[in-house]
């Protein structure tokens, strides 16, 4: 981990966010026609790690070699590839799958020198982007978690439930592979 990124807060809100993306996706209602908490957090895996990761990898190479900065478009999974990626697994097996992926990112994230974070993209929907900002759109106030974030009707996240299905032994493993030593 380099200095640099070692207190960043970004790196801090991922590694949060992983216990309220799993515990409202425990807590969440499923409904008719829409995926359910187990796909859901099976998505948002494929997302840190198929489109994430890449991209900001692809920004970072970009700026270090000099070449104009990447372009990307919406990425969705293929159609039906969720359902047969995730569909047999339990909500447990869903969420230790994201605690892997977002703990990978979180890792190679940490790895960034300073201005490495300043390193843009073009995007179809976001616009002109840096990995700051990318950072910002993993998080579960801005991903579209579907059901995994219940909000009320005003469109805030719903208090955060008490139980978690992120394991003592997860946690521990995020934060040994992203928290810097003291």
């Amino acid at each position: 981990m380099t200095d640099a990124s070692a207190d960043r807060p970004e790196l801090a809100a991922l590694r949060s966010s992983l216990d309220r993306l799993v515990t409202s996706a425990a807590t969440a209602t499923e409904h008719e026609g829409e995926w359910s908490p187990t796909l859901v957090l099976g998505h948002l895996s494929q997302v840190d790690t198929e489109v994430w990761l890449p991209r900001v990898e692809q920004m970072v190479d970009a700026r270090h070699r000099g070449l104009s900065s990447p372009s990307f478009s919406w990425w969705e999974s293929a159609p039906g590839s969720t359902e047969v990626r995730f569909g047999g697994h339990s909500l447990e097996a869903a969420g230790e799958t994201l605690v892997d992926a977002r703990t990978t990112l979180v890792a190679a994230l940490s790895e960034l020198a300073e201005d490495d974070w300043s390193a843009i993209a073009h995007h179809d929907v976001f616009g002109v982007i840096d990995v700051v900002g990318w950072c910002a759109r993993c998080s579960p106030t801005t991903t579209s978690t579907r059901r995994a974030s219940p909000a009320d009707a005003t469109g805030r996240l719903a208090p955060r439930p008490r139980a978690c299905l992120v394991s003592h032994e997860s946690q521990s493993r995020i934060e040994a592979r992203t928290t810097p030593p003291r």
